[in-house]
């Protein structure tokens, strides 16, 4: 056997070898994609028994969002009522003050008038009576 013989001997059993590696990884690769379809089968079921459930779930969702807005607009309605209320007190508030403020001022100047005048007439009293004694 000559040195060409043995070179294509061992090129055809390299590609053999190869050939047969790449069969059993191809064989492999098979049984892998076909379980895995068999996965994906079964998850789709399983989604598909599901679509009800979540359906239900998410209108009930729905209607719990709706009421939570109707109490928000009824919250708004209730806010607006009594900042217009405040806004009334407040007027009300500063009306008084206004129309009490003179009065008060007045009355503090006539009990300081009242007071000054007992003083004044007090303190002339006691000296007149101690001037003559």
């Amino acid at each position: 056997m000559s040195t060409q013989d043995f070179m294509w001997l061992a090129i055809g059993l390299a590609s053999l070898i190869i050939a047969g590696s790449l069969a059993f990884v191809f064989v492999r690769m098979g049984m892998l994609l076909t379980r895995a379809e068999a996965t994906l089968v079964k998850a789709d079921a399983k989604l598909d028994q599901l679509d009800v459930p979540v359906m239900k779930t998410l209108d009930h969702i729905g209607g719990i969002a709706d009421s939570v807005d109707n109490m928000v607009a009824r919250v708004d309605r209730v806010t607006a009522v009594a900042e217009r209320a405040a806004g009334a007190v407040d007027k009300a508030t500063d009306a008084a003050s206004a129309s009490i403020a003179p009065t008060v001022a007045k009355i503090a100047s006539l009990v300081a008038g009242v007071s000054a005048g007992a003083r004044a007439f007090l303190t002339r009293s006691r000296g007149k009576d101690n001037g003559s004694n």
